[in-house]
């Protein structure tokens, strides 16, 4: 059951997103030495690169901060084609540092997979995301490494490989468990929920689809809850439950994926 996997109009916290100790001392330091070794340029912030679009060229601080806005467009606003115009190609920060370079590999890769409609789109978000992961792990950035992990899951998901959702589902448990990362968690019981019922895990699923719904009802976002009614009602449908049980969900599904009529 294909679903629109956008969030609604809730705020997003991106408290959690602040790198870990060890990023950012790497920052800190200003240095990455392997790159210095190899000519490139050093990770403090009055580098530059090829401009944005056609944006002047942008610090390395700058580049650090349009991720995180490009983390907000790709998981929350569902409005990933806007990560193009913010983020510069892979190949414009090969100079700068590990972390700059990680950042824009994860959130390109997230964009490539929330658009993955072929099978090139979704084979083009697993290299930026394999690259994003291998850059996260060489710094060690869990958080990173979690939302890489996430976002291969969804471009298996598009590619409909679904053992391998479940694999790298399995490899973020890990990662997830030690972070306090709300929205990260939600994408986690969002894939997990699909891909668990696809392999006949029914009760799995429906603890993940509960766990969705709970997020919602904590953030008061009427298209969560859209997305877990359409889980249950997706579960309902292949236990072979009642027509008027999966219609009911379906149809609380439906109400709550619509967009909200102003009050009159």
């Amino acid at each position: 059951m294909e679903m629109d996997q956008s969030f609604g109009r809730h705020p997003l916290d991106i408290r959690n997103s602040r790198p870990d100790d060890e990023t950012r001392a790497h920052h800190r330091n200003g240095h990455d030495p392997a790159r210095r070794r190899a000519g490139g340029s050093s990770c403090g912030h009055g580098g530059a690169v090829a401009g944005v679009g056609d944006a002047p060229a942008a610090s390395t601080g700058q580049i650090l901060l349009r991720g995180l806005l490009a983390r907000v467009e790709a998981t929350h606003r569902d409005r990933p084609k806007r990560v193009f115009d913010l983020l510069p190609d892979a190949d414009e920060v090969t100079e700068l540092c590990t972390c700059v370079r990680a950042e824009v590999a994860l959130w390109r890769g997230w964009a490539h997979a929330r658009r993955a409609d072929t099978t090139d789109a979704a084979a083009r978000a697993l290299r930026h995301l394999d690259d994003g992961q291998e850059l996260f792990t060489s710094i060690c950035n869990p958080v990173g490494r979690s939302w890489a992990l996430l976002g291969r899951a969804r471009a298996y998901s598009a590619l409909e490989e679904y053992g391998l959702m479940r694999r790298v589902l399995d490899d973020a448990t890990t990662l997830l468990d030690r972070l306090q990362d709300t929205q990260a968690n939600r994408w986690f019981h969002e894939l997990s929920a699909t891909a668990l019922r696809l392999n006949g895990q029914y009760e799995e699923a429906a603890a993940h689809a509960d766990a969705l719904r709970s997020i919602a009802t904590d953030w008061a976002d009427r298209r969560i809850q859209g997305h877990a009614a359409a889980h249950t009602a997706a579960l309902r449908h292949d236990r072979g439950d009642s027509p008027a049980a999966v219609l009911e969900a379906s149809e609380t599904a439906l109400y709550q994926l619509s967009p909200a009529r102003p009050a009159t």
